[in-house]
């Protein structure tokens, strides 16, 4: 979020707005946690049993009634940001809402909501800045690379999912989601550099994203050479992005 603020503003800046957009989302993020844990309780005891553990002081309906109350709070401070932050978030409720009761058991297109929904994150800094454009490229970049990982998760949590769930890897099977998803992932090989050739960072972004993008082509190759566990290539795809997005920050700067 700070990313689609810093490129909002042409420079690496707090500024208050932006403090208390990341305030809101901050909480946003919390609501979604919550709620998501309440829907997935059965999912969660199968395939992150560490995390239905450490839940299980708390009841299901703590979980219900806390989620719409951070996210309650976050609308309301996203409307000290500027009404269209407000509003803003108010759509990213309701898409957040519509992944979770419509497409989450309807295979490729709950994976593309969530594709949709998580780089919404980057628009909102530029929208708490008053200039979402430049966010717009990110959100381009990220889309095709946050689809492979929830493509990704799915054959990662498909024990878990057979519950009460319909996604790709029960229609399509394992092997062919896995090749679904390490392509889609692969296509930031190829848009990584575009942040620089529309001129939103300098040449020190460079460095960093190499770095990832030889990360993530040593773990796609690897993949295909030796097989390895799908959690090992989301953590290792993930590190990559990471190191991708602080070479935003270090490019803006």
């Amino acid at each position: 979020m700070l990313i689609g603020g810093f490129l909002g503003l042409g420079q690496i800046q707090l500024t208050s707005s932006l403090v208390i957009a990341v305030l809101a989302i901050i909480l946003a993020g919390m609501g979604c946690v919550a709620l998501d844990n309440y829907w997935d309780q059965e999912v969660d005891q199968v395939v992150h049993p560490r995390r239905a553990d450490a839940l299980d002081h708390l009841s299901s309906r703590f979980a219900w009634i806390s989620g719409f109350i951070l996210f309650s709070l976050a609308i309301i401070i996203g409307f000290f940001v500027s009404i269209s932050f407000g509003l803003f978030i108010v759509g990213g409720f309701i898409l957040f809402l519509f992944y979770e009761l419509v497409t989450k058991n309807r295979g490729l297109i709950g994976n593309i909501t969530v594709a949709i929904t998580l780089p919404l994150i980057i628009i909102s800094g530029g929208v708490a800045v008053h200039n979402p454009y430049p966010s717009f490229v990110i959100f381009f970049i990220s889309f095709f690379p946050v689809l492979g990982g929830e493509i990704l998760r799915d054959i990662r949590d498909i024990e878990g999912d057979k519950k009460n769930r319909h996604t790709l890897p029960m229609s399509i099977g394992i092997p062919a989601a896995q090749t679904l998803g390490i392509g889609f992932i692969s296509t930031y090989l190829f848009l990584s550099p575009v942040p620089y050739l529309f001129d939103l960072v300098d040449l020190w972004y460079i460095p960093g994203i190499v770095i990832a993008d030889i990360i993530l082509i040593t773990v796609i190759v690897y993949s295909k050479i030796k097989p390895c566990s799908i959690r090992s290539i989301i953590e290792i795809t993930k590190f990559a992005w990471l190191i991708g997005t602080i070479s935003l920050i270090i490019g803006i700067s």
